[in-house]
């Protein structure tokens, strides 16, 4: 059986990082406001049939391979993008192994919460920073703030109303779950950190695009998941140990 977890997680991985490659869609096309890497899902599948193990050292290896195979002279190596790899494979493995816990109430109460302090602490931290050290250089700033603080505030109520409400089984809890998590911690707080870390881009002038991208993208990755779960679990079992 753990040949079979080590073949099926190796198919992924090589996956995974070709998706990251070649089929990151933005929009608009010729920037990256909104980006949407199709990479982390396969991610998820190792976690899903292979257990927490093999999808946090997949997740690394892709991470680390994709740099090596891919990555440019001008963009070095980022040991943060690493963690963030690290702790995707992490939640994604953690929710889908203890899925009796965290794929009922619990893990609605979860997602209610994260997306809350996003909502209502996270945006208001954004509007009020924004304000403070821009608008006062440069007014017509200021309707840009508000419109993306509405926006992300709207798209956020819409994750919940996904999430809770539109699909609210164990398998769709769990992908929901998964996506906010790694979302959340690492596409809006860890990433800008890293950002700023190595080229100095004010951490909350980042979340001008990412308070917009984070809830788009995590609607589409849970969409996605729950589309190709459906037919890969009516054929494939999870592989025992």
């Amino acid at each position: 059986m753990k040949l079979k977890k080590l073949v099926l997680a190796a198919i992924l991985s090589a996956l995974s990082i070709v998706l990251y490659e070649f089929l990151n869609i933005k929009i608009p096309p010729t920037s990256t406001i909104i980006t949407i890497s199709i990479g982390i899902i396969p991610i998820f599948f190792i976690a899903y049939y292979c257990g927490p193990f093999y999808s946090i050292v997949s997740a690394v290896i892709i991470d680390i391979l994709g740099f090596f195979l891919f990555g440019s002279a001008s963009n070095p190596f980022m040991i943060g993008f690493t963690i963030n790899a690290f702790l995707s494979g992490l939640f994604f493995g953690v929710f889908l192994k203890y899925r009796k816990l965290f794929g009922g109430k619990l893990g609605k109460v979860l997602i209610l919460i994260l997306e809350l302090i996003v909502s209502l602490i996270l945006i208001p931290i954004f509007a009020v920073h924004m304000y403070n050290n821009y608008i006062p250089k440069k007014y017509t700033f200021e309707s840009v703030v508000y419109v993306v603080s509405i926006a992300s505030f709207i798209l956020n109520i819409a994750v919940i109303i996904y999430s809770l409400f539109v699909r609210s089984d164990e398998d769709s809890t769990l992908i929901a779950l998964s996506y906010i998590t790694y979302q959340v911690i690492c596409s809006l707080i860890l990433t800008p950190i890293w950002i700023e870390s190595y080229y100095k881009v004010d951490f909350m002038a980042q979340w001008i695009t990412r308070l917009i991208s984070v809830p788009i993208t995590t609607l589409i990755y849970a969409m996605l998941t729950r589309l190709i779960l459906i037919p890969l679990k009516a054929r494939f079992k999870v592989i025992k140990d």
